[in-house]
């Protein structure tokens, strides 16, 4: 008995996950996602500042250094999480047009 309400909980719960992320239109892929960006940044960003350099991306991540004038949008010398987020979704529009 203990084991089907406990069943019956979690069934529950996982339901509501579900209608919530699909209230919000974001599935748990777009969550994983941008947790995986997330965690890219601060690897990059090793003075923990919130920004990446052109050193920073220089020496972490030279993908993003060759297209680093392109993607610091605001030219200020440095890439910000929502630059990238930009520069991410220019290149999956550009990608699914092919």
């Amino acid at each position: 008995m203990k084991l089907t309400a406990i069943a019956a909980a979690l069934g529950l719960a996982l339901a509501a996950t579900g209608s919530i992320a699909a209230d919000t239109g974001t599935t748990s892929t777009d969550a994983q996602k941008a947790e995986a960006a997330a965690a890219r940044f601060k690897k990059i960003d090793t003075d923990g500042d919130g920004k990446i350099s052109r050193a920073e991306a220089q020496a972490n991540a030279p993908r993003l250094f060759a297209r680093f004038d392109e993607v610091d949008t605001n030219k200020d010398g440095f890439i910000t999480p929502d630059e990238m987020k930009v520069a991410r979704a220019k290149r999956q529009a550009a990608a699914a047009t092919k």
